[in-house]
């Protein structure tokens, strides 16, 4: 018997086990975190968008962004005003220390903000109508935030630290490609 003609559409079979994936490299530890943060505070300002453009639905579903969270929740449902947490990030959620702590002087009916450079903080409280502009400015820092400047160089040790694994292996970082290998890679 012929069976040549079964030849043509004959199909490949599937290899058996699980298929190796493609290693795509990974980018450098600063490249990676300064996206992500910049990815972050766009979609914190557009949830605060959406969020305080709805003032009759606002209090049945709130949800804290990553970069701001209403302080005075109770408050704020019965019609106050809002009194936001503004942070920028290193990555998702570590709280990007640069801002200088802000400390309100009380003499009497003197009311003062006195600035204390010496100690940096990752959060402000503002006021509800100063949260969009307090975002976008912090937006504006992370577009333009250089790997050589003082706070470039926190946002990338803080980076560093989020980016080591979790793992039991034996980890180094090796600054020149910005990266965690494992020991064994030397």
């Amino acid at each position: 018997m012929e069976f040549e003609f079964l030849k043509t559409g004959l199909i490949e079979p599937k290899p058996v086990g699980r298929s190796k994936k493609e290693k795509t490299p990974i980018e450098p530890i600063w490249n990676r975190y300064l996206l992500l943060s910049q990815e972050t505070i766009s979609q914190s300002i557009e949830d605060w968008e959406k969020y305080i453009s709805k003032p009759e639905s606002r209090s049945d579903d709130y949800y804290a962004a990553k970069n701001w969270n209403i302080v005075n929740r109770e408050q704020f449902k019965r019609g106050k005003p809002a009194e936001v947490s503004c942070s920028m990030t290193v990555g998702r959620s570590m709280k990007f220390k640069i801002i200088p702590k802000y400390i309100w002087e009380v003499k009497g009916n003197d009311k003062k903000i006195k600035i204390d450079y010496s100690e940096k903080v990752g959060a402000v409280i503002q006021k509800e109508h100063n949260v969009m502009a307090t975002l976008i400015n912090f937006q504006k820092i992370l577009s333009i935030l250089d790997k050589e400047s003082e706070e470039g160089q926190i946002f990338w040790k803080q980076a560093i630290n989020i980016a080591k694994p979790k793992s039991k292996k034996k980890w180094y970082y090796n600054e020149k490609a910005d990266l965690w290998l494992e020991k064994d890679q030397l």
